[in-house]
């Protein structure tokens, strides 16, 4: 199990089932970047988070508690205009199931977000 804060700025990538290590930028080599979970990327002006290598993300403020809804799939979340009391779940490629939490709020500008996050191994 891990849990901490994430500084994510764009181009970087989290392992969530290594306790949440990041990797800034994310490693080109696919094989260093193979256990990756989610990154944060641009495109047209707002802030994504993008599921990586097979994890899963449920959509914003799920009403299911437990992560059921993240089903696996490539899934990308836009998270500009979204802040605190605001969560969702990832399931990692090995079975991790991470909580995670927006610490502060997001803007279209923002330079790097702030998560908080649980992940539990399967």
């Amino acid at each position: 199990m891990g849990e901490g804060i994430l500084k994510m700025k764009l181009r970087c990538a989290v392992d969530l089932d290594a306790k949440g290590k990041l990797y800034c930028p994310q490693p080109r080599d696919r094989r260093a970047s193979g256990n990756l979970d989610m990154r944060l990327t641009k495109y047209g002006g707002d802030l994504f988070l993008v599921a990586e290598n097979g994890a899963a993300m449920s959509i914003p403020n799920s009403a299911h508690g437990d992560c059921r809804d993240a089903k696996y799939r490539e899934a990308s979340v836009r998270v500009n205009g979204l802040g605190p009391r605001v969560d969702f779940c990832v399931r990692t490629k090995l079975g991790g199931i991470a909580h995670v939490f927006f610490v502060e709020d997001v803007e279209r500008e923002s330079p790097e977000i702030s998560l908080w996050h649980v992940t539990r191994k399967p």
